[in-house]
């Protein structure tokens, strides 16, 4: 429900539906990764940048978030 509500951008909605996955599972690669370019299309680039480091932290051969780091720098 997630995705869906990104791809029609209710990025409120689906800021909801990831957080609501992050509660139970705070290391949820992809929704952490989703979360961060809601952020980013919110203009929230602190915040899309310190998920997509938090991502690396965990996986740091994550190239999803790699590749969204250096297109926030």
């Amino acid at each position: 429900k997630g995705v869906q509500s990104l791809k029609n951008g209710d990025l409120f909605e689906a800021a909801g539906f990831f957080n609501a996955v992050l509660a139970s599972e705070p290391d949820h690669i992809k929704a952490l990764n989703n979360l961060a370019v809601i952020y980013y299309e919110m203009d929230m680039s602190d915040k899309a940048k310190s998920i997509l480091e938090k991502i690396l932290a965990i996986d740091p051969d994550n190239d999803i978030a790699r590749e969204n780091l250096a297109n926030l720098n």
